[in-house]
């Protein structure tokens, strides 16, 4: 199954009428430029415009890359548990696919997730990392005064 039929059940919470870029366009270009390597928004703009001739096979881009500030918008306004239970069927379909091997279990903080301007704290996660398939199988937010052996059996 295509990136594009697993991502496809998200609700787009966008006004119709002033979409200029499908949402199915961005959220399988911020995947695969994630998966290549992208760490911010503008990196996603970048990587879509190197690689748009070989995107345009599978995507729309009707109106071409869209810009960070649109990437980062529409990404702010999806409902990120829709997101979490298409990137898990996702990620369950490519492990049976290939056999998930040995899982690794890690916490991380994500990097640029602090907001001192709202006084928000950064987001600290736990992953479970299939070392075959180079792919995180799951993640779960730790709350801030917890630590990872705590989010282990909520993750599993």
């Amino acid at each position: 199954m295509t990136l594009q039929a697993h991502f496809s059940e998200i609700n787009d919470p966008r006004q119709q009428h002033k979409v200029a870029h499908k949402l199915i366009d961005i959220l399988v270009l911020s995947i695969i430029a994630v998966i290549c390597g992208a760490n911010e928004y503008k990196e996603i703009v970048i990587f879509g415009k190197s690689k748009e001739q070989f995107l345009k096979q599978f995507l729309s881009l009707q109106n071409g890359i869209p810009s960070h500030d649109t990437i980062e918008r529409v990404l702010s306004l999806i409902n990120p548990k829709e997101f979490h239970q298409c990137f898990i069927k996702f990620a369950k379909e490519l492990c049976k696919a290939t056999s998930a091997g040995l899982i690794v279990m890690d916490g991380k903080t994500s990097r640029g997730s602090y907001d001192t301007y709202k006084n928000q704290s950064p987001i600290h996660l736990v992953n479970a990392w299939s070392v075959q398939n180079s792919i995180v199988l799951g993640q779960y937010k730790v709350n801030e005064k917890s630590n990872e052996i705590t989010a282990l059996p909520e993750l599993l």
